[in-house]
């Protein structure tokens, strides 16, 4: 499983105090997540991955959120021992402005009844805009390096830096290049090449960038890739000689 690299697209009001742990806490791949900053309009995208490490079935009941800004659903609700699944988190960065912190809940009524809570927090920003939204390869061929680019402006910010991008997956190498800077904007291009040993199948990751602004530290940029698998060549075979 790459867990700390791509996650494999199988299928992302106020928090309360915190909860005790419970059996179904270990099933999860973590417990909380930050968005980063988003421009106001993003939607933000995180898969937690859920393993059945235990022994017996488990099932999950139900999952429900703390707020509307927040969707959350699993790909699967029945995990024998030893399977997985992914509980698919996405949070609306028009329903809030500023920084917000969220809940998910999610009801295990098998083997035991309890409930985990997962927390999501995300920063929602005017002044900042990713042009277009996302990084979105499309359909690319297992074995290539395809390149794909955005275009990142905070307004109101002209002294603000970017420090550095990288990504949650290895198999996505990430780039910054200065576009402009002024008094009333500062803009970078972030280009995102794909390795081509990434195998083939469906694909989500987020590129970080970090800025110099203690207000906006970072910033998430979503990356989608399907990567087909090779078509096979045909056989070449000897020409005739009459």
């Amino acid at each position: 499983m790459l867990r700390h690299a791509l996650v494999v697209l199988t299928v992302l009001c106020a928090s309360g105090g915190a909860s005790a742990a419970t059996w179904a806490d270990g099933l999860f791949s973590e417990l909380n997540h930050d968005f980063g900053a988003l421009p106001r309009g993003a939607v933000g995208m995180h898969l937690f991955r859920v393993a059945n490490t235990t022994t017996q079935p488990v099932h999950i009941a139900s999952v429900r959120v703390s707020c509307g800004c927040v969707s959350a659903s699993v790909a699967r609700a029945d995990l024998a021992p030893g399977e997985e699944t992914v509980l698919v988190a996405r949070i609306d960065s028009r329903r809030f402005a500023g920084v917000t912190h969220k809940s998910i809940y999610v009801l295990f009524d098998r083997p035991q009844y309890t409930e985990v809570r997962i927390d999501v927090q995300a920063n929602s920003r005017d002044d900042l805009t990713i042009t277009p939204d996302a990084v979105a390869f499309g359909q690319v061929p297992h074995g290539t390096k395809p390149e794909r680019s955005v275009t990142i402006s905070v307004i109101g910010h002209g002294k603000m830096d970017f420090n550095a991008a990288t990504s949650d997956s290895a198999y996505i190498q990430p780039k910054l290049t200065p576009v402009q800077r002024d008094d009333a904007e500062v803009s970078y291009r972030l280009t995102t090449q794909l390795r081509p040993d990434l195998p083939a199948g469906t694909w989500h990751t987020t590129v970080w960038v970090t800025t110099s602004d203690p207000a906006l530290p970072r910033l998430a940029v979503p990356v989608t890739v399907e990567v087909t698998e090779p078509r096979s060549q045909p056989v070449s075979r000897p020409a005739e000689v009459r």
